[in-house]
């Protein structure tokens, strides 16, 4: 079994089984303020770490709520197996599972799957991203009152993400055509690459949040920075977009960086 295969099943797997689970009340686990884990996230992500060690167990993980297992440089695993907890403890079917793969530092693929509607969402370095066997590519829109943009944020709590994210709505609102914010910015970066989405602003993004949506929406044509056009790393505010319109929302959003300095 290589790598990708690996991937494609893992990501498949746990979001079946995170929706073999919807609709019930699951065990909530507080972590920091108002934020949660739900059984459902760790029990997905050991299905997968369980994987991964067993046919490549020298290879480094890194997942959202075990955190990093060292390993190897060569081989890296991004896992996220429940993106969009709040929407999933809420009952909206707005969901998904990513799974990543590094090598040398470089994310190389990745699988994005959305388990409701049975999307497999993939991309690989230099190949181009696809849903199924379709090619995927932004949108070409030019005109800043006609773009469409979403929004996300890692988290709802800490004062500086509340008051940067404030900032950005105020932004896009008064120069974009619209602004959703849906609950899995995984998902909306598929929509982006899929052309549905202009652009995409994520505040206080965690790497497991937008590894696997960069890739998605560079192998569709777009560009993915933080919002001063530099390449995002760690914890960090991301901007992907078409290429047409980057330059001109990492200028209107660097207001918002001005301000928050």
């Amino acid at each position: 079994m290589t790598r990708e295969d690996l991937a494609r099943s893992l990501c498949k797997r746990m979001g079946d089984q995170v929706l073999n689970t919807f609709g019930m009340d699951k065990e909530e686990m507080a972590k920091v303020g108002s934020d949660f884990v739900l059984s459902t996230d760790l029990e997905a992500e050991k299905l997968a770490l369980k994987e991964i060690g067993k046919f490549f167990p020298e290879d480094r993980v890194l997942s959202e709520e075990k955190g990093e297992i060292v390993g190897e440089k060569k081989f890296g695993w991004v896992i996220d197996p429940l993106d969009g907890t709040v929407n999933f403890r809420y009952k909206i079917p707005y969901f998904c599972s990513s799974v990543s793969i590094e090598q040398d530092g470089r994310l190389m693929y990745a699988v994005i799957y959305n388990p409701v509607s049975e999307e497999m969402f993939w991309a690989r370095k230099g190949e181009g991203a696809y849903l199924g066997e379709e090619r995927l590519g932004v949108s070409d829109t030019m005109d800043m009152k006609r773009v469409f943009v979403a929004y996300a944020t890692s988290n709802h709590v800490d004062e500086r993400s509340v008051r940067v994210g404030s900032r950005v709505m105020r932004k896009v609102l008064e120069n974009c055509r619209a602004m959703r914010q849906q609950g899995s910015s995984l998902l909306d970066f598929c929509h982006l690459a899929r052309g549905n989405f202009d652009g995409l602003v994520k505040v206080s993004g965690n790497y497991w949040d937008y590894a696997a949506g960069k890739l998605m929406v560079e192998e569709a044509g777009g560009k993915v920075t933080d919002l001063k056009g530099n390449e995002p790393k760690g914890v960090s505010d991301v901007l992907a977009s078409n290429e047409g319109i980057h330059e001109r929302l990492l200028e209107l959003l660097g207001q918002v960086e001005a301000e928050e300095i």
